[in-house]
């Protein structure tokens, strides 16, 4: 439930990216997972949290905590809103337990969880525990809590400074402990939802130190920043088999998930491959309609369940008074932010926050009209599936880049009229009933999984595929040549670089975070961002240019928002070994400008962070959204946002690519045997760019280009839509207000339609006409709105236009 104090896109601290925000799509379920987790479905989270800089000590906050608080009521009212299930706070990251436990006395005087879980189970209400398993603030465990490399201790942030403990110190018997007292002395417990799940790395810990020891042989203090990623996850695994092992012997229905897993599975790696299989669903923190529409566009793509969070009220923290913190959130404002998730397949709790005799205020009638909505729409909510004209194939590759890249695929495709979705597992997936495929250049293909795309196309399907796809086996291993080579037609002669604009720029950095905040960004001309792993300061981009150049000047732009790079050494290499150039200390604002005596002629530049400060406090990240190296002249010469048009040749393409489309200078080199080239790069040499080749009964589009090159070339995916699919399936002239999303049910369709502007005060909701190709869905009978309101109904030419008024919300049957 933790709002992000570390990085607001990031899952740093528990939170969620936004933007991050992607998923292992591969990761099936973990053995024995309990099958009561449905999705989308509606739940609550709430308790009572002490805000740690308050005004009023703990001790005073904790007098007549919750004494007008009855449990019977919360679980009535947490049901009329419309609830499956509750998240009980029973230990923030403050340390502070709410039930009896034997482990500690800093714990409420009140067993808060005797009186609930009964009249939850009275209520038909499943309860889910809250629980921070490592980060724990308890004074009396503060003998164990880790501190930073210069013996501070390390504290989830300015604003909340409570500390951490590790796994790897006696801390963790307690915490097991804790975890029995849970299973075994309240009855029936349907799950635990853990927060802030992670160990904090930048550490002396003598404790860290001897796990890692143990665990790898090697000095900590060594690390490398996969290793430290590696520790981490395998030591967060261990202590879920634990916990697991205790719940399978007392809970056997028991589920697991963690705080910002739906955000940490796309970025593959050790925490996707150790953590991600052992939690039953994936949760993430969205707490706004934009971000929740973002996050839940996972939900279709991912083999469990996705669970997104809401606040409804203005504070996580429970008042000294009776009165509870006013809601932020009005209905409208918080029926839109829901429907934004649920109509994509996602679940969402609502969390809600009491006064301090445990009596709610605002957000409670607003959770319950949250819920009288929900009630109307969730029969054509269940079993749907997303409609899609392109479906996005990934083959066997397990999470990571692949995920991140699909992700950002299917939002170009529906941003360009093309519905889209990821396909979960290539194998099973059924590729019959999808008007097309798109298959990336980082796509796994075993040989079945080729064979199977080659019979798709020939049997009239459409295939478009990027770069060298299909060149990459099941183990991830390039073929040197394209596997389906007879459906596109053409023969893979290597990667280049064409136009005028030279070699591209390579980044090379000392970590990552997630590919959400990959060293690419620092180069691409954009507002994104490097951010860098958990690894000890100093951190470091290294800029390798496609040429010598005389550089005279070098900037760094720290990412937006509360975060100022200070302390930076600029180095050049000279062929040899690295020239330290300029150092900057103490820099005050974001960007910071190095300009050199006089140019230094070099290929390669490398910014070595010191100091980062974040909200004004020091902390060992690099965030940085980029890096600019200027040549004598003054041309920047460290950007890989160069565009060469697109040229087409055939009288359709002409049609498509009308108003001029480009694309990245980096490409693959096409040699067509068979297929026809609808366009060429307008550089030297001509090079094909866009070639269509017939297949069977189907046909095959290849371009040129890679997908991380494309993502948000908006023109090009328009043209591309054009050429492969014509018209979209659906249209809607207003599609940066509304969200339009299009299911499948077990008998036809329902359109989907929620206005964002129902996130701004004053409200003002007005019609909007979306139009269906009708020949697309079957036909379309008897179109009947479930919510909101259907004004008119209109047809012509094959398609269909509904006036549709979403207030803010509406939800359209189409049989």
């Amino acid at each position: 439930m933790m709002k992000t104090h570390h990085n607001d896109k990031s899952p740093r601290a528990g939170g969620c990216v936004a933007a991050a925000m992607l998923l292992l799509l591969s990761c099936g379920a973990s053995a024995g997972q309990k099958t009561w987790y449905r999705s989308p479905s509606l739940s609550i989270m709430t308790g009572y949290i002490y805000e740690p800089k308050s005004s009023h000590t703990l001790d005073k906050w904790l007098d007549g905590l919750g004494q007008k608080m009855d449990a019977d009521r919360w679980a009535k009212d947490f049901k009329e809103a419309g609830a499956d299930y509750l998240i009980f706070y029973d230990k923030w990251i403050d340390g502070l337990v709410f039930h009896d436990t034997k482990t500690t006395s800093y714990k409420t005087k009140r067993d808060f969880l005797k009186d609930l879980a009964p009249a939850c189970r009275r209520r038909g209400l499943r309860l889910v525990i809250y629980f921070n398993a490592l980060s724990d603030g308890n004074p009396q465990f503060a003998r164990w809590a880790v501190r930073d490399r210069r013996g501070r201790p390390i504290v989830f942030s300015q604003r909340w400074p409570t500390p951490y403990q590790t796994l790897h110190s006696p801390f963790r018997k307690v915490s097991v402990e804790q975890v029995r007292e849970l299973l075994t002395g309240y009855g029936k417990i349907d799950g635990v939802w853990l927060d802030i799940f992670g160990e904090r790395l930048n550490t002396n810990s003598t404790w860290v130190a001897k796990g890692y020891q143990k665990m790898y042989g090697r000095d900590f203090t060594k690390a490398s920043g996969a290793s430290l990623a590696e520790f981490n996850a395998r030591t967060l695994a261990g202590y879920l088999d634990e916990v697991r092992a205790l719940a399978d012997k007392h809970q056997p229905q028991m589920v697991w998930t963690a705080n910002g897993s739906a955000a940490r599975m796309p970025a593959g790696g050790a925490w996707a491959k150790w953590v991600g299989p052992r939690l039953d669903y994936l949760s993430v923190e969205g707490h706004s309609l934009a971000k929740n529409e973002r996050v839940a566009r996972l939900a279709w793509a991912s083999p469990k369940p996705v669970e997104i969070g809401l606040l409804l009220n203005s504070s996580w923290f429970t008042p000294l008074g009776e009165a509870a913190p006013p809601a932020c959130m009005t209905p409208h404002q918080a029926i839109a932010a829901t429907a934004v998730a649920v109509c994509q397949g996602a679940s969402v709790y609502l969390a809600l926050t009491p006064g301090h005799g445990g009596v709610f205020g605002e957000d409670l009638k607003v959770a319950k009209a949250v819920g009288a909505w929900f009630r109307t729409v969730e029969p054509v909510l269940r079993g749907a599936r997303p409609y899609a004209d392109v479906g996005i194939l990934l083959g066997s590759r397990e999470g990571g880049a692949a995920a991140e890249e699909a992700l950002a695929l299917q939002n170009a495709l529906t941003g360009a009229g093309a519905a889209a979705r990821v396909l979960a597992d290539g194998r099973a997936e059924s590729l019959g009933r999808l008007p097309a495929v798109l298959l990336p250049q980082c796509a796994r293909l075993d040989d079945a999984q080729v064979d199977r795309l080659r019979q798709y196309v020939r049997q009239g399907g459409r295939l478009i595929a990027l770069g060298h796809a299909s060149m990459l086996d099941g183990l991830g291993r390039k073929r040197k040549d394209y596997a389906l080579g007879d459906v596109f037609g053409a023969r893979y002669k290597g990667a280049a670089v064409a136009g005028r604009h030279g070699a591209m720029t390579v980044v090379k950095v000392d970590s990552e975070y997630s590919r959400e905040f990959r060293a690419a960004n620092l180069v691409d001309g954009l507002p994104t961002a490097w951010a860098s792993g958990g690894t000890p300061m100093p951190h470091w981009a290294e800029i390798i240019l496609g040429e010598a150049v005389d550089v005279a000047r070098v900037e760094l732009v720290s990412r937006q928002g509360p975060y100022r790079v200070t302390d930076v050494d600029f180095e050049a290499h000279d062929g040899k070994s690295w020239k330290l150039l300029k150092k900057v200390r103490n820099a005050p604002k974001r960007l910071i400008s190095a300009a050199f005596d006089s140019p230094v002629r070099t290929r390669r530049v490398r910014i070595r962070i010191l100091k980062e400060l974040y909200q004004g406090k020091d902390r060992q990240y690099a965030d940085v959204e980029a890096v600019r190296i200027y040549d004598k002249t003054g041309r920047e010469r460290a950007t890989n946002r160069a565009s060469v048009p697109l040229t087409a040749t055939t009288k359709e393409a002409k049609k498509a690519l009308a108003g001029g489309v480009g694309i990245s200078p980096a490409v693959v080199r096409l040699e067509p045997t068979e297929a026809e080239v609808l366009a060429k790069l307008d550089a030297p040499g001509q090079w094909p760019a866009v070639l269509r080749n017939r297949f069977g009964k189907g046909q095959a589009i290849l371009v040129a280009a890679a997908e991380s090159s494309l993502r948000n070339n908006r023109a090009f995916w328009i043209a591309l839509r054009k050429l492969a699919l014509g018209e979209p399936t659906v249209q809607c002239g207003q599609s940066d207000r509304y969200l339009v999303v299009l299911t499948r049910v077990a008998d036809g369709h329902v359109l989907h339609v929620v206005d964002r502007h129902a996130a701004r005060k004053p409200y003002k909701p007005q019609p909007v006409s979306v139009t269906l190709a009708v020949g697309r869905l079957g036909g379309i009978a008897q179109p009947k709105a479930v919510s909101g309101r259907l004004l008119k109904t209109t047809s012509a030419g094959g398609r269909i236009t509904l006036e549709i008024q979403a207030d803010p919300a509406a939800s359209i049957v189409l049989r």
